[in-house]
């Protein structure tokens, strides 16, 4: 039991001992394989991964807007907004030509329809250069984005370098603190041990047969007890 005192005391202070050093260190740790740092540094790789990966994905695109007429652009061929308007533009154009047959240029049902050819043509412009100027958008964003996760994972990959270096000191109190908690838990295991032991009483009785009660008093049978003397009197007294 002193020996056991003297462990826990001794547990107690190379713990304390291990978090003051992780405190002045600046190490936390949120389990047995890795600290806080390290954790944050995985994460901002996954993150920079992914980053990596879209940007690439967003160049490709802006470089097949860089060298190819809007038009053709699969991003514009997709759209479904692009389409009706051109479905329109076909139709107008088409009664143009059907009116151009009949009427002079200077007709108003020309001039109108034209118009309405001019004003489709300005809106697929505009929906064109806005489907252009958004995936130049998303490509300036995705290379900002990435630009950025990289400079915070450098500067996570010094912390952890630099924090390296500080937990040899920490593994070190630790395994201490892991000695020391094992032979504090195998000694309290010993006392436990001890005192079973101690509240057993040996003993070399055991019971055979269990007794029944009499069915009466226990004591002297006093006629039989005279007349017993009587005839042993006699007797003594004849011899």
């Amino acid at each position: 039991s002193r020996q056991l005192d003297g462990m826990r005391i001794r547990l107690e202070r190379s713990e304390g001992a291990l978090h003051a050093y992780a405190r002045k260190s600046g190490l936390m740790y949120t389990s047995e394989q890795g600290n806080v740092a390290e954790d944050k540094l995985r994460q901002l790789q996954a993150s920079l991964s992914a980053s990596q990966a879209a940007r690439v994905a967003r160049q490709s695109r802006y470089e097949m807007v860089s060298k190819s007429p809007p038009e053709s652009l699969p991003d514009v061929l997709s759209d479904e907004s692009l389409r009706k308007y051109q479905s329109q533009l076909t139709a107008l154009r088409g009664e143009e030509a059907s009116l151009s047959t009949t009427f002079t240029p200077e007709h108003s049902k020309v001039r109108r329809v034209q118009a309405q050819i001019h004003a489709l043509e300005s809106a697929l412009e505009q929906e064109r250069g806005a489907i252009v100027g958004r995936i130049y958008n998303e490509y300036e964003e995705g290379l900002r984005r990435e630009n950025l996760l990289q400079a915070e994972y450098d500067a996570q990959a010094d912390l952890v370098n630099e924090q390296s270096a500080k937990s040899v000191q920490y593994n070190i109190l630790k395994r201490e603190v892991d000695s020391n908690r094992d032979l504090y838990e195998m000694m309290l295991e010993k006392v436990k041990s001890a005192a079973v032991v101690s509240a057993l009483r040996a003993s070399n009785i055991r019971v055979v047969d269990l007794a029944k009660p009499p069915a009466g008093p226990v004591g002297r049978n006093l006629k039989r007890n005279a007349l017993a003397d009587m005839m042993l009197g006699g007797f003594f007294g004849i011899a």
